[in-house]
């Protein structure tokens, strides 16, 4: 429906401004990535009808219908867009929001790091004692535990 009304202005509508070919650009980009990036054309399609509800993209000259600053035909599109395809909706959302798995392993290992910055000048003995501590999270107690490795192994070389 969206290349029917991008035809129809090509044909009624001689003059094109920024907001028209920003809607052919996108358009475009959803057109060719649907097949091997749904998930990205989706969103993609989804953020451009947002777009055109308040006239930032335009898709059509001749059947704009507005009021204020709104435009009630991509708000329609929208609309169905929306409520059609739901779960999509709630995928992207989720897939945007959430951290991934590597994301949440650098986060882990950088809170380990500041601990160990934190307890590097304990004894052996603090250490011990952090460790029995039940409120320490759990990247505390990896870099107590990290710690006290390091220094039961440098013991070690000095003993030899």
């Amino acid at each position: 429906m969206l290349w029917i009304s991008i035809i129809w202005s090509f044909y009624s509508t001689s003059s094109y401004n920024y907001p028209f070919i920003f809607g052919i650009v996108g358009l475009t980009i959803v057109t060719l990535t649907y097949k091997k990036f749904p998930e990205f054309s989706f969103g993609i399609l989804a953020l451009i009808l947002f777009l055109s509800i308040f006239d930032v993209i335009i898709f059509c000259y001749a059947l704009r219908i507005n009021i204020g600053i709104l435009n009630l035909s991509s708000i329609l599109l929208f609309t169905i867009l929306f409520f059609t395809q739901l779960d999509k909706f709630l995928e992207l959302r989720r897939k945007w929001s959430e951290p991934e798995e590597s994301d949440l392993k650098d986060q882990f290992n950088n809170r380990v790091k500041i601990y160990k910055s934190q307890f590097r000048n304990l004894s052996e003995l603090e250490l011990h004692r952090k460790l029995e501590d039940n409120q320490l999270t759990n990247e505390a107690k990896v870099a107590v535990s990290e710690l006290l490795k390091e220094k039961s192994t440098s013991h070690s070389a000095n003993s030899l």
